[in-house]
């Protein structure tokens, strides 16, 4: 799990996009693993490919399981702001 998570991590950093969709959805199956882990960084893989509208619902996710993740209601408010959804992004403030 450790190693397939970095490697994600390592092909978003690397600007690899598509490659760390791959791992994640792959080992997303495989592990039983808490989902949330992986939402984080599927998440941030859509976001820092710019595919804002696919991350809504990883971080919509985290949200859900821990309504006090600062991290994921920042980052819906980037999101709508960046797909200029004003009303969203307050709401994530």
């Amino acid at each position: 799990f450790s190693h397939s998570k970095i490697l994600a991590e390592f092909l978003a950093h690397s600007s690899q996009y598509d490659k760390a969709k791959k791992v994640i959805l792959d080992n997303r199956n495989i592990h039983p693993y808490p989902q949330s882990s992986w939402d984080d960084l599927s998440g941030r893989n859509e976001l820092a490919a710019h595919k804002y509208k696919d991350a809504v619902p990883y971080y919509k996710s985290l949200l859900r399981n821990d309504p006090k993740n600062h991290h994921a209601s920042y980052s819906l408010a980037r999101i709508y702001a960046f797909i200029k959804d004003k009303s969203s992004a307050l709401k994530y403030l």
